[in-house]
């Protein structure tokens, strides 16, 4: 089907920069700590280990009080 005179699609390329907020930045943190955590190939006791050292990194970055 073609469109009406008018709608046709118009080849342009729009230049869009993001710019990752904190939050995206974190959010990607979170989900590359969480495939090692839960990553079969690595040690039972390595990945408990890990797991304790990004939860206390995390309560002592949510614990700051923010000025």
């Amino acid at each position: 089907m073609k469109p009406t005179e008018g709608c046709e699609q118009e080849n342009k390329v729009l230049n869009v920069k993001v710019k990752l907020t904190e939050t995206d930045i974190f959010k990607e943190l979170l989900k590359e700590c969480n495939s090692i955590l839960e990553d079969e190939r690595i040690d039972k006791d390595i990945r408990k280990e890990y797991k304790d050292r990004f939860e206390n990194i995390f309560n002592e970055t949510f614990n700051k009080q923010v000025d």
